[in-house]
């Protein structure tokens, strides 16, 4: 893959084919996938620094043009791999950025603000469920990473980063915005619940619970109601309406399921778990599936859906095969 693309792409700059080539390089390997989302934080993270380290950090990584070893090759001590993470570790270094995800300023910014960074993760097979600082709680869907500044939060200022799916109740605080960052979209609240989805390749989407929010993209800003949903996608937004069930489904733990077809059960189920999901043949039978069913695992809920909508199906390395039945 190569970097500039990469970068076009975490700055929201490709063009429809080089969106095609990252998501084909991001379905390729969950090691690509790792290296996305670490670019991502770091992106984040320097976009605090009053300098452009960011884009100093995209100059020196994209003196390597290509990045197309397999992902193993990444982590094997030979020259040739040395160069993208040499690159990584020297715009590192320009602003500290340590493992655990702090970074501080040099010394000759050391009257600068030092944000300290509180980073919580969730893998494939877990979810979790936070408390804030401020008393807000938000529960955090599988394969999906927070982030926020600890000591912006204790002076009023609720700034949270976001890739993945997340739902926010969030603390009714006038003297402290909260506001919530994806890659193409700000969501601002003052205290409300709502949904955010936000993962490399797919529709960005936010919906409101309750209470009012302010969503901002690159094209509109739009003030969102209960039930309301915006997506957005390639450069453009759509708004509808969901049920509050559909909405509220990541804080109750179910998938929520309204005139499904089997390709929206696939679609919903690969979001959900953040898996492949293939249909492995079409069914004369027409499918409409309303309801909804606990996350009790993935296997539990595919056994519960393929009982319920009417098919068989098998998993095989990660990815799920859905087989209508005739």
């Amino acid at each position: 893959m190569n970097a500039n693309i990469l970068f076009k792409h975490i700055n929201g700059e490709c063009d429809a084919a080089e969106k095609e080539m990252v998501t084909a390089w991001l379905d390729a390997s969950a090691r690509n996938r790792e290296i996305y989302a670490t670019l991502r934080a770091r992106k984040q993270a320097l976009e605090f620094s009053p300098v452009s380290d960011w884009e100093r950090m995209q100059r020196m990584m994209q003196t390597e043009e290509e990045m197309a070893a397999p992902a193993e090759e990444w982590l094997a001590e030979t020259p040739r791999r040395t160069k993208f993470w040499r690159a990584a570790a020297v715009a590192a270094s320009l602003v500290g950025l340590t493992t655990s995800g702090m970074f501080f300023w040099n010394r000759q910014q050391a009257t600068a603000y030092t944000p300290s960074f509180v980073t919580i993760n969730t893998d494939q097979s877990t979810k979790k469920k936070l408390t804030l600082p401020d008393g807000s709680t938000v529960w955090l869907l599988y394969n999906s990473t927070l982030r926020y500044d600890s000591l912006a939060l204790s002076k009023n200022e609720r700034k949270m980063f976001l890739e993945g799916e997340a739902f926010f109740d969030v603390v009714q605080a006038p003297s402290a915005p909260f506001s919530v960052h994806i890659q193409d979209m700000d969501v601002n609240v003052l205290g409300t619940s709502f949904k955010v989805k936000s993962r490399p390749g797919m529709t960005q989407e936010v919906a409101v619970a309750s209470g009012k929010i302010s969503v901002s993209t690159p094209a509109l800003k739009v003030q969102l109601s209960p039930t309301q949903r915006i997506q957005y996608a390639n450069g453009r937004s759509s708004i509808d309406t969901l049920s509050i069930d559909a909405i509220t489904a990541v804080r109750e733990n179910k998938l929520v399921f309204e005139n499904a077809s089997i390709a929206t059960i696939a679609k919903h189920i690969a979001e959900w778990y953040n898996m492949k999901v293939v249909i492995k043949s079409s069914s004369s039978r027409p499918l409409s599936f309303t309801g909804s069913i606990a996350d009790d695992g993935v296997y539990k809920v595919l056994d519960g859906l393929s009982f319920l909508a009417g098919f068989d199906y098998k998993v095989k390395d990660s990815t799920i095969f859905i087989l209508p039945k005739p």
